[in-house]
């Protein structure tokens, strides 16, 4: 019994894979996911672009956020990009 439950886990974590597998091609249909892998140029993560926004979100938690519409739009309009 013990032989037959490894081998019908086994099998689960296999059809698992399987359907991860699936999504992720079925999701790069446009091949923009893999990207990276092909083009030196681009970057396989987005850590630069978190590192920038990071300055932003500690003044934005330390103040409490946005709670007028005025410092939303300040805020708006000082973001970088």
């Amino acid at each position: 019994m013990e032989k037959a439950a490894r081998l019908e886990r086994s099998l689960e974590e296999r059809l698992g894979s399987y359907r991860f597998v699936r999504h992720l091609l079925e999701r790069n249909a446009r091949g923009w996911m893999f990207r990276f892998v092909a083009d030196p140029q681009v970057e396989a993560t987005n850590n630069r672009d978190e590192r920038a926004l990071r300055p932003m979100v500690i003044a934005r938690k330390v103040s409490g956020g946005s709670r007028s519409n005025r410092e939303a739009e300040r805020n708006r309009i000082s973001r970088p990009g």
